[in-house]
């Protein structure tokens, strides 16, 4: 599995670190809270702020150090992060290096959460799209498409004219002044498990909102299934040529 990494005249992409967790936290979270669909898992955010900023922090440096998944982190010319992406790589196989840290972390999360539980979550809410995600897993991962890249994240970062981080949801609206970069950085982050499909010559999948089915389908992606979680509804999506 090669990983070729794409760039694009206003952006570059690079895989995430560990070093990068505060800076991605900083810049998610905004977008995450109340944002009608994380809210279901996470209703107790405003009561409990450190233990909803301390359960995204342990998810992206689990992401970050999960075999065969990439983050992925777009940024402009000046270094500064304008987007990321998620991609995993199925079936997953437990490699090394990063599988040792990983399962340390673990170890060290259980032991926390017994004495301190996170209170800002739902956990029956969570277990719910577990379960909704593997079943639907079950339905479209067979055959050809069991192997396959998928991308179930992706956060594009803006800034207002003052410097402060604007609260964007992932979409591509034509009342935005910079329309032109947020295609450049949706064509980048989701293009490239295109790209990388094409070079290891499997699918490639999408789970997302189904207020952003337009954004995907203009980068060729089709809606294979549908599923419900709570208020929100996802769609599954294939690229097809």
């Amino acid at each position: 599995m090669s990983v070729p990494l794409g760039q694009r005249p206003s952006f570059h992409l690079r895989p995430a670190t560990l070093s990068d967790v505060s800076k991605i936290i900083s810049l998610v979270l905004p977008q995450v809270s109340h944002d009608g669909f994380h809210d279901y898992f996470f209703p107790h955010q405003d009561r409990f702020p450190q233990d909803f900023n301390s359960w995204w922090k342990r998810y992206y440096r689990d992401m970050i150090l999960r075999p065969y998944t990439l983050v992925l982190v777009a940024e402009d010319s000046d270094q500064d992060m304008k987007g990321i992406a998620v991609w995993v790589y199925a079936p997953k196989v437990v490699g090394e290096g990063r599988v040792i840290r990983r399962r340390t972390y673990a170890w060290i999360d259980k032991i926390a959460a017994k004495i301190r539980p996170n209170r800002c979550i739902d956990p029956n809410a969570i277990q719910e799209w577990r379960k909704t995600v593997s079943d639907m897993s079950k339905r479209l991962w067979t055959g050809e498409d069991r192997v396959h890249w998928y991308s179930f994240e992706f956060f594009t970062f803006g800034r207002s004219a003052n410097g402060e981080e604007e609260k964007r949801i992932e979409s591509h609206s034509s009342s935005h002044s910079n329309d032109e970069d947020e295609g450049d950085l949706a064509s980048l982050l989701l293009g490239w498990g295109i790209q990388q499909s094409k070079v290891d010559n499997v699918s490639t999948f999408v789970l997302t909102l189904i207020s952003l089915r337009e954004l995907y389908e203009g980068l060729g992606y089709k809606v294979v299934d549908e599923v419900e979680c709570g208020p929100s509804r996802c769609i599954a999506m294939k690229f097809i040529e």
